[in-house]
């Protein structure tokens, strides 16, 4: 990777220029965390700013702990 993009001002304006002028979806910003280890953390600070509901948050822990009512309802936790 290029030493400029090891700056986070610039890294983050890069960020930006993805947000701002393409279609971005969480697809995007999960590759863009798995190109390389400086993109990972502001990649990651993006894709989970907007979650849009609370069932993917509840999906990220352990299974065990969460039960699925259906694909359109918010799951609920399992006690």
């Amino acid at each position: 990777m290029h030493r400029c993009l090891q700056v986070p001002e610039v890294l983050l304006a890069v960020l930006s220029a993805v947000q701002y002028g393409w279609k971005v979806n969480s697809a995007t910003y999960a590759s863009m965390a798995r190109t390389c280890q400086f993109f990972y953390e502001p990649a990651m600070n993006a894709l989970w700013s907007d979650i849009g509901c609370l069932s993917w948050l509840f999906r990220s822990l352990p299974q065990n702990t969460w039960k699925e009512e259906s694909p359109n309802v918010v799951v609920r936790l399992a006690y």
